[in-house]
């Protein structure tokens, strides 16, 4: 089965400026992250790529066996990529589909204020109501798929990752194929494992 959830790249650039530690940001589940501590030549690389970023967050998972929510990081399923970098070593992702469209419980978690976006809109899924598409190991880096159910799940150790949401220059999210288009020459490894 092709994946077209997740994407390794072979792009040797920092996402964060030199003097910027990743275990200097906020140990907290989810936090925004400021433009300005972003690699300028990442910057500069996406312009050419005319991608700009909108919304960039660092994440945070602290314990062994930490297992997210199912979610989408919109508030209804949409095709939308982000550009991932995952520290740690002991990790992976499962992107999901509902069992039935018709019939899925999620909910909207709206609470988050978003100086770019307003709200940070997040759903959340119910196990019994989706299935396991795909799992894989995430590159450093990858495109992702986040607009359909998936989750991160940290098997021992600290797990930290920094996401970028990438746009357009008219400021629309940019989807899947439009990204693998973009990136294609960079495109590593295709990551065909996938689950039923």
């Amino acid at each position: 089965m092709m994946n077209e959830y997740c994407f390794k790249l072979n792009l040797n650039l920092e996402p964060l400026r030199q003097d910027v530690d990743i275990n200097t940001l906020p140990k907290e589940r989810w936090n925004l992250i400021p433009i300005d501590l972003i690699n300028p030549e990442l910057i500069n690389f996406l312009k050419t790529k005319e991608v700009s970023i909108s919304v960039i967050s660092s994440f945070y998972d602290g314990g062994t066996n930490f297992d997210q929510n199912i979610h989408i990081d919109a508030p209804s399923m949409c095709d939308m990529t982000k550009l991932i970098w995952v520290w740690g070593q002991h990790h992976i992702m499962n992107w999901y589909l509902p069992e039935d469209q018709n019939n899925c419980n999620f909910s909207v978690d709206s609470n988050s204020t978003n100086p770019d976006h307003g709200i940070r809109n997040y759903s959340s899924y119910d196990r019994q109501t989706v299935k396991v598409v795909h799992t894989s190991k995430i590159g450093f880096p990858s495109l992702i798929q986040v607009g359909i159910p998936h989750k991160g799940i940290n098997f021992a150790g600290v797990r930290r990752s920094l996401t970028v949401i990438l746009n357009d220059l008219n400021n629309n999210i940019i989807p899947m194929n439009r990204a693998k288009s973009i990136f294609e020459s960079y495109i590593e490894t295709l990551f065909r494992e996938s689950t039923d």
